[in-house]
């Protein structure tokens, strides 16, 4: 009996099972995410108010009030002038999810720029002596001089505790500081790419650029931009509902 050979055989351009899984490896990637975030957010007042006023000029016109017609249009290509503004200066972000080294480069990029987490020790609480049951008289003396350092110890301790509490407003506001400037350093980090209204797209972007951003449009762009890579972190593996049409709806049974 002959042993069969179950090695998958190849052919001109077909690879054999280990060389077809190392290219799909090879070829894979972590979840990347897409998050837009408008240049122009501050025409979001003008537009709400455009829309309530549209409202009131399309009673109007509907009442068959004579200038009601004329405001509608007037507003209408006001709102269309904006919304088209907005579209303009929209960006779309792609993030990527973090990767085994991500963390590392992000933390020698922080050292590098002078970036360190700022610490505050909180005091410890100094043990009050116990003088045991049946004591004898060498333990009794010993404990009342124990108790002596130990009331030395509990001052310290407390003059500590008040300079601790004293200090914490600040440092609180200074760790806000780093984790906001951990956050600009992590964008930068696992950031794909960006895709800008006009057809320009960026490959890149500096911690620096991500801190004047966050003073123009808000650090709550940047935030938005961290949940989302800590999403793709997150995720297994993203489920892609397939695009309604003719033959994804016969094809796919789900």
């Amino acid at each position: 009996m002959t042993d069969e050979n179950t090695t998958p055989e190849t052919t001109d351009g077909v690879l054999d099972v280990d060389d077809f899984l190392d290219a799909w490896i090879d070829g894979g990637s972590t979840v990347i995410r897409s998050v837009v975030i408008h240049g122009r957010p501050g025409l979001f007042g003008e537009y709400q108010q455009l829309e309530r006023d549209l409202e009131i000029a399309r009673a109007a016109a509907k009442a068959g009030e004579e200038l009601g017609g004329g405001e509608v249009r007037k507003l209408e290509a006001r709102q269309q002038a904006i919304y088209d503004e907005v579209q303009a200066a929209k960006s779309i972000w792609y993030v990527r999810g973090m990767l085994p080294g991500d963390s590392d480069a992000i933390d020698v990029a922080l050292a590098e720029a002078g970036i360190t987490r700022p610490e505050l020790e909180a005091p410890t609480e100094p043990d009050e002596p116990v003088l045991p049951p049946k004591a004898t008289e060498n333990q009794r003396k010993a404990h009342t001089i124990r108790m002596k350092e130990y009331q030395a110890e509990r001052e310290a301790f407390d003059i500590a505790v008040d300079a601790y509490n004293a200090a914490f407003p600040a440092h609180q506001e200074a760790l806000e500081q780093y984790y906001d400037a951990k956050n600009r350093y992590t964008v930068a980090q696992v950031l794909d790419h960006i895709e800008f209204g006009n057809g320009r797209r960026a490959e890149s972007i500096t911690a620096e650029q991500l801190d004047r951003m966050a003073k123009t449009f808000g650090a709550r762009q940047v935030l938005k931009l961290v949940e989302n890579i800590n999403f793709a972190t997150l995720e297994a593996s993203p489920e892609f509902s397939a695009p309604f049409s003719r033959s994804t709806s016969e094809d796919d049974p789900t």
